[in-house]
């Protein structure tokens, strides 16, 4: 999501191609020196980037950003205030999430997958496994529709809903059926629709987001992982 230290969106920087720089992120030392203090610092500290510190905004970065020659008036500032914002909000995604693979239950959300004339057609399902964000995990059966349509396309999104929050994620799904990774993926309530870890119908639905849209109360934010 970061794509820098100090907030610069090195994506739009005019030294990308005319120093060729990659940004802080890919390099071992930046173009105009040997080291950069607010990279240095903030790597120290631990944080992904400066919004993040509990000392943000320090002296040291507002000089980078209010600099006469280099300066962007502060502009890079805001910048790591959007990307701690999204953080936060990413965060508390995860804790639903992480709350939702704890019962089947609890973990009931929408999972959305294209039809056979090209539509999105909708389920709930129960949440089995998840790592936050970064990837989820279903259970389902080989010749169900949602598999079916998952083998001619791989697009879908996920949604968890409830009056205080909602959580969509839009990406890519796949069907596992390694027998490790089922046992893996089995949970309380499966035996209610599989005989059981062998059982050759029983598959996984490995789902990896692409974005986000995350809201809680008054609170939204969007974009990339």
């Amino acid at each position: 999501m970061h794509e820098s230290r100090c907030g610069i969106l090195c994506s739009r920087c005019k030294y990308k191609d005319s120093m060729n720089c990659a940004g802080c992120l890919a390099i071992d030392k930046p173009f105009w020196g040997d080291s950069c203090l607010v990279r240095d610092c903030c790597e120290a500290r631990g944080h992904d980037h400066c919004g993040l510190c509990p000392d943000f905004p320090c002296a040291v970065l507002n000089d980078f950003a209010y600099d006469k020659n280099e300066g962007d008036n502060g502009l890079r500032i805001e910048q790591c205030r959007t990307w701690a914002k999204h953080s936060e909000m990413i965060n508390k995604a995860n804790e639903v999430i992480a709350e939702a693979t704890t019962d089947w239950q609890k973990g009931i959300c929408t999972l959305a997958v294209i039809d056979n004339d090209g539509f999105p057609t909708a389920s709930t399902l129960s949440l089995a496994k998840a790592d936050g964000v970064k990837w989820l995990t279903f259970v389902t059966g080989l010749g169900s529709n949602k598999a079916k349509r998952i083998e001619k396309s791989n697009k879908a999104s996920v949604c968890f809903n409830s009056p205080d929050y909602n959580i969509t994620l839009v990406g890519t799904i796949e069907i596992l059926i390694d027998p490790q990774i089922k046992k893996d993926t089995w949970y309380s309530g499966c035996e209610h629709h599989f005989s059981g870890v062998d059982d050759p119908n029983y598959c996984v639905l490995k789902f990896t987001p692409h974005r986000y849209c995350i809201l809680f109360g008054a609170d939204e934010v969007e974009g990339a992982i």
